[in-house]
């Protein structure tokens, strides 16, 4: 929970991050959790960049189902194979 926490820019925001870390939390889904919202919601991004971050939001969301569907049918297909 910390991680996240940290990597979402609740403690501190991303855009102070270092270089290197600011380029680690972009790659997770974190940002797109807690960041961009607030980065839109307080006007700090407006007009095209907040429909990129809008999209990236999209995107996380549609790849953590896609992962989550894929998780729960393996294990599923783990049950049925075990007798279960």
């Amino acid at each position: 929970m910390v991680i996240s926490g940290f990597l979402a820019g609740l403690f501190v925001p991303i855009w102070l991050f270092p270089d290197w870390l600011a380029a680690l939390a972009q790659a997770t889904p974190f940002p797109s959790m807690l960041m961009y919202p607030v980065d839109i919601l307080s006007g700090r991004t407006e007009g095209t960049a907040a429909l990129v971050l809008v999209g990236l939001q999209l995107l996380w969301l549609a790849l953590m189902g896609l992962a989550g569907h894929l998780l729960t049918r393996a294990g599923r297909r783990t049950l049925e194979v075990q007798g279960g």
